[in-house]
């Protein structure tokens, strides 16, 4: 495939996927089939709607903060805030909010009742009879 065929966008998808591609040890010439071909594909795909692509900030914050979390240790708060070049406050804040996230998401809420599971959301079929048609005479 020539790159002329493509629109300046594939090529730049197809770029960056290539070099993805070589970094995690394809051959040159497989990164770049592998690249223009998912780059087609998303072309095919998405072609002609107009999209907006986050940087993930907050998702690499995230992973940030749960990295910290992970490293915590109890005493190693100054050595995350010069690891993370962060203050001794912010590491706090940081250990706090992921703290809450974590028990959170591992022991319920004692004062909340629990989230329904599908199972118990199903209408409990009634035991009356419906009474029986009424006869013409």
């Amino acid at each position: 495939m020539r790159a002329t065929e493509y629109p300046d966008l594939c090529i730049e998808i197809a770029g960056i996927i290539a070099d993805v591609l070589v970094r995690n040890g394809q051959s040159h010439q497989e990164a770049e089939r592998i690249a223009y071909e998912t780059a087609a594909a998303v072309r095919d795909s998405m072609g002609g709607s107009v999209m907006y692509i986050p940087k993930g900030h907050h998702f690499k914050l995230s992973q940030r903060d749960l990295q910290i979390w992970g490293d915590y240790d109890g005493t190693n708060v100054n050595e995350l805030a010069t690891s993370y070049q962060l203050s001794n406050k912010q590491i706090y804040k940081i250990l706090v909010r992921v703290r809450a996230s974590e028990s959170g998401r591992i022991q319920p809420d004692m004062f909340r009742p629990p989230e329904p599971t599908p199972a118990q959301n199903r209408p409990i079929l009634s035991l009356k009879r419906k009474s029986p048609p009424e006869r013409d005479q």
